[in-house]
């Protein structure tokens, strides 16, 4: 499965959540139309609903973002460390 999406970053993450049911484990994320300095709270809304970026390509003021969805074992290290984390902060 692959979803392409040139759309406003605002657009982008409120979709994340929706697209992680339909896109299969091996599924690839290709996104667009994202402004430089909108990266940060694009790859922290992937990593909130469980993608991992793999490539991010910069030109101008412009990114493009490959992520795929996160392996059951990542996922299960990812939420370890938050756990841990969460501990540590209580």
């Amino acid at each position: 499965d692959v979803i392409t999406a040139n759309l406003f970053s605002e657009l982008l993450i409120e979709a994340l959540p929706r697209w992680r049911v339909v896109i299969r484990r091996r599924g690839k994320l290709v996104l667009s139309g994202i402004m430089r300095h909108q990266e940060q709270s694009v790859v922290d809304a992937l990593e909130r609903n469980v993608y991992r970026a793999i490539v991010i390509r910069r030109r101008g003021k412009w990114i493009a973002i490959l992520a795929e969805p996160e392996s059951k074992t990542r996922l299960k290290s990812k939420l370890r460390r938050l756990r841990s984390r969460s501990l540590l902060a209580a």
